[in-house]
C-alpha cells in the first residue's frame, strides 16, 4: 500500500474548525509514515454517510491511481485492510475501554467498522 506522512489519530476530536471554517489538524502524537489509507479509513468510519465518504476517496484520493501503476491495492482494499488491522486488535483494546468505562463507545466504534467492511465488500 502506498505509505507516507499521516496524522495517525484523524478523529473529530482531532479537528478544530476555525471561523473562517478552515479545518485545523492537532495532536499529531501519533503521526508517521502510515498507510495512507489509515487515515482515510478513520475518516469512512467515522461519517455518517459511508457511502459518499468511500466514493469521495475513490474519487479524489489517487489511491487507485498509484495502485493500478504500482501494481497495488485498489482503495476498497487498502481501506479494508486498515479497518482488519484495527479489528485485530478488538480484545486488548475492548478490556482498556472497559476498564476506562468507555465500553459503549468502544463497542459503537466496531460496530462502524464492521459496517464499513460490509459497505466495501457487500454479501452476494
Amino acid at each position: 500500500m502506498p505509505v507516507g506522512w499521516c496524522h495517525g489519530d484523524l478523529g473529530f476530536s482531532n479537528v478544530i474548525v476555525g471561523d473562517a471554517g478552515t479545518p485545523t489538524l492537532v495532536d499529531w502524537e501519533h503521526a508517521a509514515r502510515l498507510p495512507l489509507a489509515g487515515d482515510l479509513a478513520k475518516v469512512a468510519v467515522m461519517s455518517p454517510d459511508q457511502d459518499a465518504v468511500v466514493r469521495q476517496i475513490s474519487a479524489e484520493a489517487g489511491l487507485d491511481d498509484v495502485g493500478e501503476r504500482a501494481g497495488r491495492r485498489s482503495v476498497a482494499d487498502q481501506l479494508a485492510l486498515v479497518v482488519l488491522r484495527e479489528l485485530s486488535w478488538w480484545e486488548r483494546r475492548r478490556a482498556t475501554a472497559a476498564a476506562s468505562g468507555r465500553l459503549a463507545p468502544f463497542e459503537r466504534g466496531v460496530r462502524r467498522r464492521l459496517a464499513l467492511l460490509d459497505r466495501l465488500f457487500p454479501s452476494p
